[in-house]
């Protein structure tokens, strides 16, 4: 099966119709969220939020890893007044949260983490439900 490469300038064009994660030019679909899974992503957010009110929780915001290679972290949590600053995360977040969706894999998950960890990201969660 043949891949079409998506330049970078389309998918920054182009990322707030997609649901979908971009590494070197090729767009990974995120699984559609189940109804669980909305209400993890608010109930983890918010109870961030309301402990640590110097932090922004926020839902499916991209993180720019590289030049190249976009993420989607369920959840990002970032420092208040870095996330004010930027559109999309362009530092690493202090905590990125996964919630495995049923047509997850738990090691591509944890690969995923490892690559957060790589770019910065002191702490990774996985919730399994």
């Amino acid at each position: 099966m043949a891949t079409t490469l998506v330049p970078v300038d389309d998918y920054l064009r182009n990322f707030n119709d997609t649901h979908c994660e971009y590494v070197d030019g090729v767009l990974i679909e995120k699984p559609m969220p189940t109804w669980m899974h909305g209400v993890l992503q608010t109930w983890i957010a918010a109870l961030i939020m309301r402990q640590y009110p110097q932090y922004l929780a926020g839902a499916e915001v991209h993180a720019r890893l590289k030049a190249t290679e976009f993420r989607l972290p369920d959840i990002a949590v970032q420092l208040r007044e870095i996330a004010q600053e930027e559109s999309y995360a362009e530092r690493p977040p202090a905590l990125c949260v996964e919630i495995l969706s049923p047509e997850d894999r738990l090691g591509g998950i944890f690969a995923k983490c490892e690559r957060y960890h790589d770019w910065g990201v002191p702490t990774c969660w996985v919730s399994i439900r």
